[in-house]
């Protein structure tokens, strides 16, 4: 429970116990994909594939083969976001955001901007195989994404679109993060709220 902030008691077990429970039932992610062979598909699934819980007050989980990577992926490349937070994301696309945001963040800066051609901003969303018009890419990506971050985390996107004449050419996203907490909030957030804390201390 030292992850948590919490002494050893059967209290405090409970709690965490609860958090996971709530988190095991409100995390269901829907990731779409294309097939080998083009056509499009949807993955329902979970973050956790099980959590096991033993008496003596160890607790032990698995994220579930489809939720895992991303997870992982954040964990060695980007910021630690709040397990409660990445729990919220639906998205495919929200999750590549909240990648491609960390990867151009310099430490913790409340502001970001990230700038690219629309070649760019398309292959860090669609991969190089894929392009679409940049009308269905703003409104199916970059705006589905821009919208699920402001709506579930404390954040504002500013979105500009780059012309060369008549053409698009690339993107500009301002991204203000208002979710840094000071280290008391954070030791008193997660004492009271024990599913709120960092799910990467589980993964050092």
């Amino acid at each position: 429970m030292k992850h948590f902030g919490l002494t050893r008691n059967g209290q405090n077990y409970k709690r965490i116990a609860e958090a996971f429970s709530k988190l095991n039932e409100n995390t269901a992610l829907y990731i779409p994909e294309t097939l080998p062979d083009g056509r499009r598909s949807i993955i329902m699934t979970q973050l956790f594939s099980r959590i096991r819980f033993v008496e003596d007050g160890l607790v032990e989980f698995k994220f579930s083969e489809d939720a895992g990577p991303l997870v992982f992926e954040l964990k060695k490349n980007y910021y630690s976001f709040q397990l409660a937070e990445l729990a919220r994301i639906k998205s495919k696309y929200a999750l590549i955001l909240m990648k491609l945001w960390e990867s151009k963040r310099f430490g913790n800066q409340a502001v970001t901007t990230i700038q690219g051609s629309l070649e760019d901003w398309q292959d860090w969303f669609l991969g190089e195989e894929k392009q679409w018009s940049a009308g269905l890419f703003k409104r199916n990506a970059l705006l589905v994404a821009s919208e699920e971050l402001e709506n579930k985390l404390n954040v504002a996107i500013t979105l500009t679109t780059i012309k060369k004449g008549r053409k698009i050419v690339g993107y500009e996203m301002q991204i203000v993060d208002n979710r840094q907490p000071t280290t008391a909030e954070v030791i008193q957030h997660a004492t009271e709220n024990s599913h709120q804390t960092d799910i990467y201390d589980f993964l050092d």
